[in-house]
This record gives structure tokens, C-alpha cells and sequence, in this order.
């Protein structure tokens, strides 16, 4: 049968395992062609905010993909209203045949 300290240890190597298994991504390299200017700027800007320009950029395109996807994905509202196709007849006749024929007027 199990310790406490032994499944506390256990619990704290499968913390240890999600964290890292969170943590690695998969990367690729990715030539850009980009005007000189704009990439010594890019530089100075990554290294005041202590990250990479290949960070700064992944950032970048991610907020924009994220942002497009939001303004072209409709709601379940937006997609299907106006697409069921029924006529409502009059409400106030058809009450008043109703209760004309459950008060036998």
C-alpha cells in the first residue's frame, strides 16, 4: 500500500512531467526578407524588452491570425438567421377562431 510521502512524490513527478511536456513546442526557421531599417529597429526593441525578434515576431503574427479568425467566425446566430423560411399567420384570427371553438360562441 501506498505512503502519503510516496504519493505525494509520485504527484509531484507527474506535476514536474506536465509542466514539461507544456513547456516544449516545436519550432521552425523561417527566412524573412525585410528592409534594413526596420530590422535594426527591431533589435534595439527586442532588447529593451528582453525577448528575441524572432519572439517578437511569432507574437505579432499570432495576435493577428487570432484577431482575423475572431472577425470571420460568425456566431451560431449570425450563421443561421434568416435561413428558416415561415410564414406566421394572423395571431389575433387565429386566437379568436381558437376561442370561439373551446367557448362554443
Amino acid at each position: 500500500m501506498y505512503r502519503s510521502r510516496d504519493l505525494q512524490k509520485l504527484y509531484a513527478c507527474f506535476y514536474f512531467i506536465r509542466i514539461f511536456v507544456k513547456k516544449i513546442t516545436l519550432t521552425v526557421k523561417l527566412n524573412l526578407t525585410i528592409d534594413e531599417a526596420i530590422v535594426a529597429k527591431s533589435k534595439r526593441y527586442a532588447a529593451k524588452r528582453k525577448t528575441t525578434v524572432s519572439k517578437l515576431v511569432q507574437e505579432l503574427l499570432n495576435n493577428h491570425i487570432t484577431a482575423a479568425e475572431k472577425r470571420t467566425t460568425k456566431s451560431f446566430v449570425e450563421r443561421t438567421a434568416g435561413t428558416l423560411k415561415i410564414s406566421i399567420p394572423d395571431i389575433d384570427a387565429a386566437k379568436e377562431k381558437y376561442l370561439k371553438k373551446k367557448y362554443g360562441i
